[in-house]
């Protein structure tokens, strides 16, 4: 196999010496492993991206589910915009003040 010299700053080596997985790793199976750390074998498609767009644009305008909310819908197939629609929670009535006089 035909190797190649490679001239490095020292803190770059330094960062190679402290990714090494043991200390006997060669510099070319840690740059090996970068490398296929950083090409994405399954780029995102468009529509993937359309859609984590809309998605953070929904959380940034506060219609995100609670996690009591998720439980309860994957419990009861209801999800909270369904259940607010089918049950009408009436207001309670401010008690009525006593007209007698204190003291």
């Amino acid at each position: 196999m035909p190797s190649a010299t490679v001239q490095l700053q020292h803190d770059v080596k330094k960062r190679l010496d402290e990714m090494k997985l043991h200390p006997r790793e060669s510099y070319n199976a840690v740059i090996a492993r970068l490398i296929d750390a950083a090409i994405d074998e399954e780029p995102l498609s468009e529509e993937e991206i359309r859609d984590i767009e809309i998605s953070l644009e929904e959380i940034r305008r506060g219609e995100v589910y609670t996690l009591e909310e998720v439980k309860e819908e994957l419990r009861t197939g209801v999800g909270p915009a369904e259940r607010s629609r089918r049950t009408r929670i009436p207001r309670r009535k401010k008690p009525a003040r006593s007209s007698s006089p204190a003291g």
